[in-house]
């Protein structure tokens, strides 16, 4: 976001949003009365409804560019879930689930499609069901039969098996 002209704090806007201030971004965050950006695109909103404007932003295509989110599906509630805070992606049948503390979602993307836009953000194949964000591994156990069991930092267990194993030393250099 390059700007940010509202009557409520541009900090709790920020916050509440997930969204940082980028001198090179194209969007303009304005609320009704204030004057237009150039150059910007322009995302109008009446008051401020944390909801509504996420919704606006999402349409205007604010956050596939910044690839920092993504949206999950919790009852009939859209949520926008930071990359930071998912443990691990899970596939069950066609359905693709997004597990975060304490939260599970659920989501349009199949886990090759989930593999192929994140695998830069420290997320990796670890089998045909699951993907798994580095940054909330704790353990690491070899097990008997080759593979590796993944202890999360929330004591879930999850299993590397044999197809995915040597990315997966690779990628952690072991």
């Amino acid at each position: 976001m390059k700007v940010i002209k509202s009557k409520t704090d541009q900090k709790t806007i920020e916050n509440d949003l997930g969204i940082q201030i980028q001198k090179d971004s194209v969007y303009a965050l304005i609320e009704n009365g204030f004057p237009p950006i150039n150059d910007c695109i322009n995302i109008v909103f009446e008051s401020y409804n944390k909801q509504e404007v996420r919704l606006l932003l999402s349409k205007a295509g604010y956050f596939k560019k910044s690839n920092n989110h993504i949206l999950g599906k919790k009852g009939e509630e859209l949520e926008l879930i930071h990359l930071k805070d998912i443990r691990y992606f899970e596939g069950i049948n066609n359905d693709t689930y997004i597990h975060t503390k304490g939260n599970e979602y659920s989501t349009k993307l199949k886990l090759y499609e989930l593999e192929e836009m994140y695998k830069s953000k420290l997320f990796i194949r670890i089998s045909k069901s699951y993907i798994v964000s580095l940054h909330h591994i704790s353990k690491i156990k070899p097990t008997f039969n080759g593979k590796l069991t993944l202890e999360l930092n929330n004591g879930i267990q999850l299993e590397v098996t044999r197809h995915y194993i040597k990315e997966f030393r690779y990628i952690l250099g072991m």
